[in-house]
């Protein structure tokens, strides 16, 4: 059966007022465009939880992520904060800043060459480090992108010393430290390895990134940095730590992290807190035994046998206790 025919009185006035209303939509919203545009300086700005991200039509992308403690942070405070270098190697610059309220902060600035990734992809690497907490871990308290590609990332400072200034003093350490520190940067590393559904690989761990407060409890910083780095400046980072001797031998074939080669630098650090400082005579000869052949497990050349952070924190721990 052949459908009715609209009325033509219907096709004369229908049309019309939706074409109309189509291009008073299609106006609106580039009106809308234009006055957000303007009220952000020029720059669209896509907002999440924790921060924001700018993105440049032009000239690069830049992006600012605060993360809990840093959610005062401005870009102008950032970048306008007096500042002097700390460290440095081939892919990053670190320094102490100091914000207009004297506050010291800790910049890391990653220099664009060593960090391929785009904006989007470095804020979704830094959204995971940042979420990280820990009483022995380091926090993140904001992430930036400029538009030239450089990527800040922005600590607390401690003004205390590094775990290697420590093990380089001439004064001796006592078992009570070696244990206390030993069980600091396991708890840290067993948060990395297990608090997320993803591990969370460190990649880097050393002395020289494990910082220590007053009353020497470890935080252990530069987690994860692999994730922000270019293939070619994370394969340097790890050739440094080869030649400090941190590097686990199946990272020669093996490209990846992994929480078997964390264990491994954990492994050589224990033994470093060891025979670095001179232990007290009256230590029972049985706890050294047993501290010594758990570091010497964690740098077992095969992977496989190597304890995990839990059976490492356990045995730590009871080897405190017979103490």
């Amino acid at each position: 059966m052949a459908l009715p025919k609209m009325p033509k009185i219907f096709i004369v006035v229908f049309f019309p007022v939706v074409a109309v209303a189509s291009v008073l939509f299609f106006c609106f919203q580039i009106f809308s465009l234009v006055a957000r545009n303007r009220r952000g300086g020029g720059l669209p700005s896509h907002r999440r939880a924790g921060g924001y991200v700018r993105v440049r039509e032009a000239g690069g992308e830049e992006a600012l992520v605060r993360f809990p403690g840093g959610e005062a942070l401005t870009v102008t405070a950032i970048l306008q904060a007096p500042r002097e270098v700390v460290a440095k190697s081939a892919h990053s610059t670190l320094f102490r800043a100091e914000l207009s309220a004297g506050e010291a902060i800790a910049l890391l600035r990653i220099v664009a060459p060593a960090c391929a990734v785009g904006a989007m992809e470095a804020v979704a690497a830094a959204r995971v480090l940042g979420a990280v907490r820990h009483a022995n871990l380091v926090p993140i308290r904001a992430f930036y992108v400029s538009p030239r590609g450089e990527k800040l990332l922005v600590h607390p400072f401690h003004a205390a010393r590094s775990l290697r200034r420590f093990l380089q003093g001439l004064c001796s350490s006592t078992w009570k430290i070696i244990c206390k520190l030993s069980i600091g940067i396991a708890k840290g590393l067993y948060h990395l390895h297990t608090a997320s559904q993803i591990p969370i690989i460190h990649g880097n761990l050393k002395t020289n990134n494990i910082m220590l407060d007053a009353d020497f409890q470890p935080r252990i910083s530069d987690f994860g940095h692999y994730l922000l780095l270019n293939p070619a400046a994370a394969k340097e980072m790890l050739e440094t730590s080869a030649v400090q001797g941190y590097k686990a031998p199946e990272l020669i074939k093996m490209r990846d992290v992994t929480r078997e080669s964390d264990v491994y630098s954990l492994g050589v650090i224990m033994l470093k807190m060891l025979a670095q400082k001179v232990v007290q005579n009256s230590e029972k000869e049985e706890n050294l035994k047993a501290y010594n052949e758990l570091a010497t497990a964690c740098c077992n050349p095969s992977p496989s046998s190597r304890p995990d952070t839990k059976e490492i924190l356990k045995r730590l721990e009871d080897i405190q206790d017979n103490s």
